[in-house]
């Protein structure tokens, strides 16, 4: 009988619990949300979000692998991650304050005003690589390339900062699709046998 050796088990179990696509689906289509819902309702695309997040882990994932606690060095990476994530989202309200109670114009005032399609792309970059980090996912490090690429090219050619939202978030959903359709092949729902 060989030995079991859980770090390596957990490994596995976090790795197709994370290559399940339904963190790439979610913020994909949080990206479309924002996109596709700027003027007239952005503030429902975090309760979508959320639901479609709990209704693939619950109807997709769980059935399939599980449920896993892991290690607590794997759980506080991860929390570290959201923290990060989370400040990351935060930052630009201070920022928003600063320059609205300003009350005069100023040089960097204008810089950021100018920039704002860019400043918005580096602000979903570095979430996006954050979320690379804590979920060991490299792919995501991919998506903020593809972020910082779009909004940098929105800011060159001038168009609103919808385009390149809605630009960065149709390939990170289809690709959270595809990987979603090959956990499914790959994970059949588990069915327990009649006695």
């Amino acid at each position: 009988m060989d030995p079991l050796d859980l770090k390596e088990i957990e490994s596995s179990a976090y790795g197709t619990r994370s290559e399940s696509g339904v963190l790439d689906i979610v913020i994909g289509a949080g990206l479309l949300g924002y996109g596709l819902l700027a003027n007239v309702g952005a503030y429902l695309v975090p309760t979508y979000c959320l639901l479609l997040a709990v209704l693939l882990q619950k109807l997709v994932v769980t059935p399939r692998v599980g449920r896993v606690r892991f290690a607590a060095g794997r759980r506080a990476r991860e929390r570290r991650g959201l923290l990060l994530i989370a400040l990351l989202a935060l930052l630009p309200i201070p920022l928003g304050l600063a320059l609205f109670y300003a009350g005069r114009p100023s040089t960097w005032t204008g810089v950021i005003s100018t920039h704002m399609t860019l400043v918005l792309g580096l602000f979903v970059a570095l979430s996006m690589a954050a979320v690379a980090w804590a979920k060991s996912a490299p792919r995501f490090n991919a998506f903020a390339a593809l972020a910082l690429l779009n909004f940098a090219g929105a800011q060159l050619f001038g168009q609103p900062h919808t385009w390149p939202v809605l630009a960065t978030g149709v390939p990170i959903f289809i690709v959270g699709m595809a990987l979603l359709v090959r956990f499914v092949r790959r994970n059949p729902v588990q069915r327990a046998e009649a006695v």
